[in-house]
C-alpha cells in the first residue's frame, strides 16, 4: 500500500477535528474575540479625525477586553488581550504625526490592554476549574449517598428479617407441627394443596405449583394461587431449570442459571427456583416449581431448609399414596 493512501485517513482524520473544533464552543468563543477587537479597529480607523472620538475608542477597546475576559476566560480571553493590544499599537501607529512623539500615556495603553485582559481571564479560568471540580466533588458526594443509602436499605431490610425469623421461631415450629397433624393419614388431595401452604408459612412463598411426573411428563397437580398467568400444565423433565435440579438433585434457582449461562439464561418464565421430589429409593417423583418469593428470602440457609422440606413432603406423599392404596386395594 502507498504512503499517500496511508495518508488518506489521518488527512480525512484532520480534517473531522478541525470541523469539529469549528463548531465547539470554544471556536465560538474565540470568534466572537476576534470579532469585537476587529469591529473597534475598523470603527476607530474609518472614523474621522475631525469629531475627536479617538480616544472614545479607547474605552470600547476596554470593554471588549474585559467583557470578553470575564464572560469566557481562557483562550478566548489571551487571543481578545493580544489582539486589543496589537491593534491599539497599530491605530496609534496609523493615527500618529510622524513628527510628533509617542505620549507615555499613548505607549502603555496596549501593555494595560494585554496585562488585565490576561489577569481577568487566568482569573475567570481558575474560577470555573475551581467550580468543575466542585461540581465533580459533589457528583462523587450523591453518587456515595446513593449507595449508603441502598446498603442502608438493605441492612434494615436484612435486620427487620432477622427479628422476624427471630418473632416468628415459635411460629415456625408451630407451623411444622400443625403440617404434620394434617399430614397423618391425608389422602393425596389434601396433602398437595398442605405442601404449598407450608412453603408459603415457611419461607413466604408468593406462588408456587406442584408438578408430579406422570408418563415422562412433569402435570400440574395443583397451584398455590389456583390461577398465576403464564403456569404451564406440563413441563418436559429436561427443561433447563427442572433439568439441572434433578440432576444435581437440589434445589436451583434462576440465579444459579443466570451464573452458568450469563443474561440470556434459558427457562426465565418456568420459575424462580424448581425443589425436585425423589422418593426413599432415589426415584424422582416431581417437583415444585417456586413462582413468586421476595428476592431476599434466597438466602443459603433458606435453601437447605427447603430441601430438608423437599424430602419430608417426598416421604409424605409415599406414605399418603401407600395409605390410599390399601384403603383402595391397590398398590
Amino acid at each position: 500500500m502507498s504512503s499517500e493512501g496511508l495518508s488518506q485517513p489521518s488527512q480525512r482524520s484532520t480534517r473531522s477535528n478541525i470541523s469539529t473544533w469549528l463548531f465547539s464552543r470554544q471556536a465560538i468563543e474565540v470568534l466572537e474575540a476576534i470579532a469585537g477587537v476587529l469591529a473597534v479597529g475598523l470603527l476607530d480607523y474609518f472614523l474621522p479625525t475631525d469629531l475627536g472620538l479617538h480616544q472614545f475608542d479607547l474605552y470600547i477597546m476596554w470593554v471588549v477586553v474585559l467583557g470578553i475576559a470575564a464572560r469566557y476566560g481562557g483562550l478566548a480571553g489571551y487571543i481578545v488581550s493580544f489582539l486589543a493590544a496589537a491593534m491599539f499599537d497599530l491605530l496609534i501607529y496609523v493615527h500618529a504625526d510622524p513628527y510628533d512623539a509617542t505620549s507615555p500615556h499613548q505607549a502603555i495603553q496596549p501593555l494595560l490592554l494585554f496585562a488585565s485582559g490576561i489577569l481577568v481571564s487566568e482569573l475567570v479560568r481558575s474560577h470555573k476549574r475551581n467550580a468543575e471540580e466542585a461540581k465533580e466533588k459533589l457528583r462523587d458526594a450523591k453518587a456515595t449517598t446513593k449507595l449508603l443509602q441502598e446498603q442502608y436499605t438493605l441492612a434494615v431490610e436484612t435486620k427487620d428479617e432477622l427479628e422476624r425469623r427471630i418473632a416468628n421461631q415459635p411460629l415456625s415450629i408451630g407451623v411444622v407441627s400443625e403440617f404434620a397433624t394434617r399430614m397423618a393419614g391425608a389422602r393425596p388431595q389434601d396433602l398437595y394443596p398442605a405442601l404449598l401452604d407450608l412453603l408459603q408459612n415457611l419461607f413466604g412463598v408468593g406462588a408456587s405449583a406442584l408438578y408430579l411426573l406422570d408418563n415422562r411428563v412433569l402435570r400440574l397437580v395443583v397451584g398455590q394461587p389456583e390461577a398465576v398467568a403464564g403456569r404451564a400444565l406440563t413441563i418436559p423433565p429436561d427443561h433447563a431449570l427442572v433439568a439441572r435440579a434433578l440432576r444435581e438433585r437440589r434445589v436451583v434457582t434462576m440465579r444459579d442459571l443466570v451464573a452458568e449461562h450469563g443474561p440470556a439464561a434459558p427457562a426465565r418464565n418456568l420459575g424462580l427456583a424448581a425443589g425436585p421430589l425423589f422418593a426413599a429409593d432415589g426415584q424422582f417423583l416431581g417437583v415444585i416449581i417456586i413462582e413468586q418469593m421476595p428476592f431476599f428470602k434466597f438466602t443459603e440457609s433458606n435453601l437447605r431448609l427447603f430441601e430438608q422440606v423437599l424430602t419430608w413432603m417426598s416421604r409424605s406423599m409415599q406414605n399418603a399414596w401407600l395409605v390410599e392404596g390399601l384403603l383402595t386395594g391397590t398398590r
